[in-house]
């Protein structure tokens, strides 16, 4: 998921945008689903067996990605991130992810929340628990 995540970071730094800590992990999540949900699953089962999301308070989180970035709080990451070639070339993602970095993080939270998974997990998730999304959830969830 790093790569996603580094060419996240890349768009909005080449087009001047600030991303957040929390924005990061939505936004990867709503990219992640764009994938699925245009035919890319190839790259998507790729990204998501390297790391997957896990269902926290405030929506689906990359452990690594929290872990990493966790000291920006809720200033803007500093990393100017890296293309990934791969994500680069699809059409309209890149386009995607600036709609994403203009969204109200809060409004992609509540969405996020509205989804199967994290509704039904809400209990466990309350006591802290984080269950990891499966891909036949995620894949299920973007394309319906």
């Amino acid at each position: 998921m790093m790569q996603l995540v580094d060419h996240i970071l890349y768009v909005a730094k080449n087009n001047h945008k600030k991303i957040t800590h929390l924005q990061i992990h939505k936004i990867s999540y709503f990219i992640f689903g764009y994938l699925i949900r245009e035919g890319h699953e190839s790259i998507a089962k790729k990204l998501y067996n390297n790391e997957k999301f896990q269902a926290w308070t405030y929506g689906p989180v990359i452990p690594s990605v929290y872990e990493k970035f966790k000291k920006y709080n809720n200033m803007p990451i500093l990393s100017k991130g890296k293309k990934f070639d791969e994500v680069d070339k699809l059409p309209k993602v890149n386009e995607m992810i600036l709609n994403l970095v203009n969204h109200d993080v809060f409004d992609l939270v509540k969405i996020s929340h509205n989804h199967y998974f994290w509704r039904e997990h809400k209990q466990q998730i309350s006591k802290n628990q984080k269950p990891i999304y499966p891909y036949k959830v995620l894949r299920k969830e973007f394309t319906q």
